[in-house]
């Protein structure tokens, strides 16, 4: 299975906690993201390196919200983004795009063009990474 989680559904008819995409390339950061969902969020998350790991990963298990580097290392954040918005079963789900260049007008922009839903500065997510999550994902 290519979902990371430590957090299981405590009783047989629990609800399965909610599942977060994470695209990111530079390792280091996608480990602390990935441990500080699952400890801090106590959701599932699903690691993704690159733009084409995340679409087939997005389309396979339908993540509750997807974390998303907008310079990536084979197709970039903007069209993983509109090809996710294509797909029907991925339209509504909340995209936050991460990038260093998210403070640059024209890059908000065309991210919120391609469909995401928000923009973080990389430098800002670790510290954020709680509220962007409670202000995206449904609880309950």
């Amino acid at each position: 299975d290519d979902v990371v989680s430590t957090q299981d559904a405590t009783a047989a008819g629990d609800k399965k906690p909610p599942l977060v995409l994470v695209v990111e390339d530079e390792i280091d950061l996608l480990q602390v993201l990935c441990l500080l969902l699952e400890t801090r969020c106590h959701c599932r998350v699903l690691p993704a390196e690159t733009g084409a790991e995340a679409v087939y990963l997005a389309r396979r298990h339908r993540p509750d919200l997807v974390l998303l580097d907008l310079i990536l290392p084979d197709i970039n954040g903007w069209e993983v983004a509109r090809l996710m918005r294509e797909d029907p079963n991925l339209a509504a789900t909340p995209i936050v795009a991460v990038s260093e260049h998210c403070w640059e007008m024209e890059l908000r922009q065309r991210a919120e063009a391609a469909g995401c839903s928000d923009c973080v500065h990389k430098s800002r997510i670790v510290d954020t990474l709680p509220q962007v999550y409670a202000q995206y994902v449904k609880s309950g």
